[in-house]
């Protein structure tokens, strides 16, 4: 076969992995829920904390200090200017929430929650 035609073949399979795993039937807390329900749910949750995530940039200090805060993270020095004078005050906060941020979405993954599927 040519490539083109084992391109077209594999492309059915893009992104399998991903798609293949989900609850087992002991995670699912509704027993006769639809495991792609359960993952598109954790999806949605996902893409909400990354578009949060393009947020950050534009957030006044309150709500930065707000956010760092449910996280649990320290605000001490982060709404200080940068030695330099040249960065406004608060970089340093939006790096520490964009990096819990992103630690909260790796913890959300796509909706796997076990190795389910994958054998």
């Amino acid at each position: 076969k040519s490539l083109s035609e084992l391109m077209r073949i594999s492309a059915e399979y893009f992104d399998a992995a991903e798609r293949m795993y989900g609850p087992s039937f002991d995670e699912l807390e509704d027993k006769d829920a639809d495991p792609r329900g359960y993952r598109k749910f954790h999806r949605a949750k996902r893409n909400a904390i990354l578009n949060k995530i393009k947020q950050v940039a534009t957030m006044n200090a309150e709500d930065l200090r707000d956010c760092l805060e449910s996280f649990g993270i320290s605000t001490v020095g982060a709404f200080t200017p940068s030695v330099d004078g040249r960065g406004r005050g608060g970089d340093a906060a939006r790096a520490r929430l964009r990096g819990a941020l992103l630690r909260k979405a790796a913890r959300v993954g796509f909706g796997e929650l076990s190795s389910f599927g994958q054998r």
